[in-house]
């Protein structure tokens, strides 16, 4: 695939990791709060399993959560402690906190991932950052890997008060760098929110794939290309 002039990036996932071993982090901190919890650390784990499905299976929780996750590991932790009929609050609260705290220290650019953003933009593309959330979170990773420098224009979910898949962000990004759908690429590791929102849009897609497992049967739109990074993009 020949690159476009206007390039479009998702941020979570896409260029850094951010929910790469989340199961792995949720036992890890089920492990450290079961002893204070009065717990077996592997009943609190499963709760948490529990929780999770339970919360980011309702459209509602699901779009207060993506921009406020804090919140909603809080509100993750406290709905495990309640199926376990634990009535230690602060504790629940403590648990989400610290799930947050550690995912953001562990959180990392993909390997190439800076250095492929910076040769795009070199060889003379123009380059739009399109991220779901919240304000302050979303922004916060931006300006910690300096991430604003490579692009030309930044949208943020819940600065717009709109997200992807929604097409308008997509269009606004477009009038940001001065072009078409036609001359457009969007990459993202979100099958929904990426790809289906860049061909509602008339924009092409890349899906990134870092599990490798390839397009789900099911999946709701499919993309034009799959890497298992963004840097293969310079290929």
């Amino acid at each position: 695939m020949n690159l476009p002039r206007a390039l479009l990036f998702d941020l979570d996932d896409t260029i850094v990791r951010e929910s790469a071993g989340s199961e792995d982090l949720w036992a890890e901190m089920c492990d450290e709060f079961a002893p204070r919890a009065g717990v077996a650390a592997s009943a609190l784990h499963a709760a948490v399993r529990a929780a999770r499905e339970w919360f980011w299976n309702d459209p509602a929780r699901e779009r207060r959560g993506r921009l406020a996750m804090p919140w909603a590991r809080r509100a993750i932790a406290e709905e495990a402690f309640r199926r376990l009929r634990l009535r230690n609050l602060a504790l629940a609260h403590a648990l989400g906190d610290a799930f947050t705290r550690t995912r953001s220290e562990r959180m990392q650019f993909f390997p190439g991932a800076r250095e492929t953003l910076a040769e795009l933009r070199a060889r003379g593309h123009r380059l739009a950052l399109l991220t779901n959330g919240g304000a302050l979170f979303q922004r916060e990773k931006i300006e910690r890997f300096e991430l604003a420098p490579l692009f030309d224009v930044v949208l943020v979910e819940g600065e717009l008060g709109f997200g992807k898949p929604d097409a308008r962000v997509f269009e606004r990004a477009l009038r940001a760098l001065g072009a078409q759908p036609g001359d457009s690429l969007m990459t993202g590791n979100d099958l929904g929110a990426d790809v289906l929102g860049a061909k509602n849009a008339g924009i092409r897609s890349v899906w990134v794939d870092h599990a490798g497992g390839g397009v789900p049967e099911n999946a709701p739109a499919r993309p034009d290309r799959v890497v298992a990074a963004i840097l293969e993009l310079l290929g």
